[in-house]
This record gives C-alpha cells, sequence and structure tokens, in this order.
C-alpha cells in the first residue's frame, strides 16, 4: 500500500494514512463463513482469520505509527 501511494501520489495525507490502515487490517470473518458454506477448507479459513486477528494487535497499532509518521497531517 505505501509503494503504491508513492508510486501514484495525489493522495493528501489523511487519504494515505486511510489506504496502509485499511491495507493493514486482518482478514475478514466472511471468509470462514463462505468456507463453511461450501465446504472448502473451513478449518484452515477459520485459523487464518484467528491469527490475523491476533496478529493484528501488533501489527495494527505500528502501521498506524508508521502511517502518521509518513503520511503526517497538515
Amino acid at each position: 500500500a505505501i509503494g503504491f501511494i508513492y508510486l501514484f501520489g495525489g493522495l493528501t495525507p489523511i487519504s494515505s494514512q486511510v489506504v496502509v490502515l485499511y491495507a493493514s487490517v486482518p482478514t475478514a470473518v466472511n471468509t470462514a463463513i463462505y468456507a463453511a458454506e461450501f465446504k472448502n477448507y473451513a478449518d484452515e479459513a477459520t485459523q487464518i482469520v484467528m491469527m490475523t486477528t491476533f496478529f493484528s494487535a501488533v501489527t495494527l497499532t505500528f502501521m498506524i505509527f508508521l502511517a502518521n509518521y509518513l503520511f503526517p497531517p497538515m
């Protein structure tokens, strides 16, 4: 996301922060629901959702700091 912002540019600092944070959020629960509904790797999808949610406590905190540092509000 950061490379995309620097490559294409033209975004305001707040918009840049939103793009970085949106790309950093954990996998949606809908992934596990769809996997269970279609009976296609439901256990693996659930594990991925749980792992990304667990690790997001650390990674989102860091990404908020990084987005604020790289794209300070005006």
